[in-house]
């Protein structure tokens, strides 16, 4: 969906979570940001700034799960966005 719409020529604002079903189109989502990361924001949605809330919000773990998920964004050079 994502090549098909840089094709039209739009501009994309993805939202995620930035865990681990998105991480499995690693090798594509970095193709997509070296072909047009200027036309891509990654926007990524956090529940809480603290741990513990966001964690009473998407289970155990999910805290370094989505810090983990924000650093693999990070270095796949992808704009990102993060939003409570």
């Amino acid at each position: 969906m994502m090549r098909s719409a840089l094709a039209r020529g739009f501009e994309l604002l993805v939202l995620t979570n930035a865990m681990r079903p998105m991480q499995r189109f690693d090798a594509e989502l970095a193709a997509i940001a070296r072909e047009h990361g200027d036309r891509v924001v990654m926007r990524v949605s956090i529940d809480h700034p603290s741990r513990d809330l966001h964690e009473a919000e998407r289970g155990a773990d999910s805290w370094q799960r989505a810090l983990d998920g924000l650093v693999w964004l990070a270095r796949g050079r992808l704009p990102r966005r993060c939003r409570r």
